[in-house]
């Protein structure tokens, strides 16, 4: 027996409301995230919020993206925000990508710093870091962090101070240093930071801001005159750092024998 019209209007009628419903209940979920996000991101930068305490607020959402800055750089200082120039520029320069941590993907891991080759602890072990560069936290004395690949969606393994308010520093040794680029995250969205170089003879070269997101934004340096001795990244949003390049990279057309033989 068919089923009379009344009864196929009225279970249409019934399917349509129910589908309306249910976009209306994915739209108001939609706003609730977004408005979590907003108020987390708040409640973490006001109370000195630290990267080890996010298990508990882990969050999924897609990466958000913008233009980087450009910054002005001196005579003393060339700055790159492109990463295919600044690698043009200044071949044959060492990277850090922090893969051989001993931490697992998809988690977050603090321990004291300094971080270089020699450091044992959780993280690391001797000679997971390569030799030249060494992380530690501003002030010092605070904890540092490593999140890998996975956690709240990070691309790659990046690490920094722990606490958001804290600022990171990357110092130099055994090698001579004058081109430093890495990759500036912001897990939380967004945002930016102010960085500041300072050379061997410990005067500050320069001063600047960066931008840096979800998915990591290249920032860059050059000095012309003085190697650099360590470079001091601060933001209110919990800095991260990956793929980390540093070495003498003079340009091919200015080498000279005698600055090769500087490098060994």
């Amino acid at each position: 027996m068919l089923p009379c019209r009344s009864a196929v209007f009225y279970d249409r009628k019934r399917v349509f409301y129910e589908e309306g419903t249910e976009q209306k209940e994915r739209k108001h979920m939609r706003h609730w995230m977004v408005l979590c996000v907003l108020l987390l991101t708040a409640s973490l930068v006001t109370a000195g919020m630290e990267w080890s305490n996010l298990t508990e607020y882990y969050i999924p959402g897609e990466a958000q993206t913008s233009t980087p800055i450009e910054d002005p750089g001196n005579d003393a200082l060339t700055y790159y925000t492109n990463q295919s120039t600044f690698e043009s520029a200044h071949s044959g320069l060492t990277l850090e990508d922090w893969s051989n941590t001993s931490v697992p993907p998809g988690q977050v891991v603090s321990a004291n710093g300094p971080w270089d080759y020699l450091t044992s602890n959780p993280v690391w072990q001797p000679g997971d870091i390569v030799e030249g560069i060494r992380m530690n936290c501003i002030p010092s004395g605070n904890l540092l962090v490593i999140l890998t690949t996975g956690f709240l969606g990070v691309p790659q393994n990046i690490c920094g101070s722990n606490t958001f308010i804290d600022g990171t520093e990357i110092e130099f040794f055994n090698y001579p240093v004058r081109a430093f680029g890495c990759l500036i995250f912001y897990p939380m969205g967004f945002s930016s930071g102010d960085i500041e170089i300072v050379g061997t003879s410990g005067s500050t070269l320069g001063t600047t801001t960066a931008s840096g997101d979800l998915n990591g934004m290249f920032w860059g340096v050059y000095s012309d005159d003085e190697d650099i001795d360590h470079i001091n990244f601060t933001a209110a949003d919990g800095t991260l750092l990956g793929d980390l390049q540093f070495g003498y990279g003079l340009p091919l057309a200015r080498t000279t024998w005698g600055s090769i033989k500087q490098i060994f």
